[in-house]
């Protein structure tokens, strides 16, 4: 899966449009849209806050074969 995919999952997973999500993570929303049309990749900095703020992806956002939706079904039959 692609990068800008997983980053795109992480937010709608979260129930955020890009506005929330940049202004929730600090990024700029420009950022955010580039990223998610694979304009784009961010920067080490720009990664470093994104898998502090979602730990639970950080794998997933670094390993090309893993995708953040198997993350979130994993932790959902965990949870319940």
């Amino acid at each position: 899966m692609k990068f800008s995919k997983k980053i795109k999952n992480i937010r709608l997973l979260q129930g955020m449009t890009q506005e929330e999500f940049s202004c929730f993570l600090g990024i700029g929303y420009a950022s955010i849209q580039k990223y998610e049309s694979g304009v784009r990749k961010p920067s080490y900095a720009a990664l470093r806050i994104i898998c502090k703020k979602f730990p639970e992806y950080a794998l997933a956002l670094v390993v090309d074969d893993i995708s953040t939706k198997q993350i979130y079904i994993k932790q959902k039959e965990e949870k319940a």
